[in-house]
C-alpha cells in the first residue's frame, strides 16, 4: 500500500524506527513512514522527549491526522485516539472551584501554577500579597475561566462572593455531600437501575443549589457524566484523578508523591468501572430534548 492509499483519521499500527527531539518516525509498512510529533503524544501529560515514552522497535497504534500526497508524508497522532479532556474540563474545574497548586512559573505580569500533571492555571501577579512567594510553593486559587484552545485555566486569588439566599437549601451546609437521585419511570424500567448518588464535592458548582436543581442539572448534563457501576456514584470524568484518590482515602492534600505511591497511588488512570451515565440507563428513550421539555428527569430525596 502506498501513502496515497491511506486516509485521514484512519487508525494505523506501526513500529518506531527512529526518535529525535521533535518526535518519532513510525514505519507503517515497508516504504511507508509517518511522523509522530512530540506535541501529539499526550493531551495533558508533560513529555520532554519522545524517548520518555517510546523506544525504537516498539509497536504503537496511531491516528493519521495529515496527508501530504506530493511528498508522500503522513502526520500521526497518539493523543487523538482518545477524546480531548479539555472539551469537558468545565465539569472537572467549574467556575468558582477552589484549587490548590504548585507555583511553577513567574513573570512580570502572570503566575503559573500546576494543579495536577498537565493541568495548569494562570493568575495576575498583582494579586499576590506576599513578595516572598517562590517557585515550588503551594497556593490556593479559584477558577474564573477556561480556555480550551490554550489548554489553560484562568485563576484568581480572590475567593468568589457566596450566593446569598435565606430561602435556598444550601447543599454545602449539609453534613453529607452525597445526594440520592431517582430516575423517573419513563426513563428506565429496571427498578434496580433507578437510583444513583451524586457526591457534590466533585461538582463544586452544585454546592449552592437545591436538591431539585441538582437533579435537573444532572438531567441536562447526563451525556457528559460518568457513573461507577459498583458504587452508583456519579463522577465528572472516567479518569480517577489524584485529588479523587486523596479524598476517597482521606489523605492530606499536601502528601508527597512518594508517600502517595506508598498508599497505592499509581497515577491517573481510566477507570473501566465508570461508564456513561446516559448509556448506563440502557432503557432510557433516545430523544433527550423531548424528555427535557417534558421535565422528565431525576428527582432527589
Amino acid at each position: 500500500m502506498s501513502p496515497k492509499q491511506y486516509q485521514a483519521y484512519q487508525r494505523v499500527r506501526g513500529t518506531v524506527t527512529d526518535l529525535d527531539e521533535k518526535g518519532a518516525f513510525i514505519q507503517l509498512e515497508l516504504g511507508v513512514v509517518g511522523f509522530l510529533p512530540l506535541s501529539e503524544l499526550s493531551w495533558t501529560r508533560r513529555i520532554n522527549s519522545p524517548s520518555d515514552v517510546l523506544e525504537v522497535g516498539m509497536e504503537i497504534e496511531t491516528l493519521i491526522i495529515s496527508l501530504s500526497k506530493d511528498d508522500q508524508k503522513l502526520g500521526l497522532s497518539y493523543r487523538q485516539l482518545e477524546p480531548n479532556p479539555w472539551e469537558k474540563m468545565h465539569l472537572r474545574y467549574p467556575i468558582g472551584l477552589s484549587v490548590k497548586g504548585i507555583i511553577r512559573d513567574m513573570n512580570s505580569d502572570k503566575v503559573g501554577i500546576e494543579i495536577e500533571e498537565g493541568i495548569s492555571g494562570l493568575f495576575d501577579k498583582n494579586e499576590l500579597l506576599q513578595n516572598d512567594v517562590k517557585d515550588g510553593q503551594i497556593i490556593e486559587a479559584w477558577v474564573v475561566g477556561i480556555n480550551k484552545d490554550q489548554q489553560k485555566l484562568f485563576l484568581s486569588l480572590r475567593a468568589p462572593e457566596p450566593t446569598s439566599s435565606s430561602k435556598r437549601e444550601i447543599m454545602s451546609k449539609d453534613n453529607s455531600s452525597k445526594i440520592k437521585l431517582h430516575m423517573c419511570e419513563s426513563w428506565v424500567t429496571h427498578a434496580n437501575k433507578g437510583q444513583v448518588d451524586i457526591d457534590i464535592s466533585y461538582f463544586p458548582l452544585l454546592k449552592e443549589k437545591t436538591k431539585e436543581e441538582v437533579a435537573e442539572w444532572v438531567t441536562e448534563n447526563a451525556k457528559d457524566l460518568w457513573i461507577d457501576q459498583n458504587s452508583g456514584i456519579i463522577f465528572p470524568s472516567q479518569t480517577t484523578t489524584k485529588e479523587e484518590y486523596i479524598k476517597e482515602n482521606e489523605l492530606d492534600f499536601n502528601i508527597t508523591t512518594e508517600d502517595l505511591e506508598d498508599e497505592g497511588w499509581e497515577g491517573e488512570y481510566k477507570d473501566d468501572n465508570r461508564v456513561s451515565l446516559w448509556s448506563y440507563f440502557n432503557d432510557a428513550p433516545l430523544d433527550f430534548e423531548k424528555i427535557k421539555n417534558e421535565e422528565h428527569y431525576f428527582t432527589a430525596d
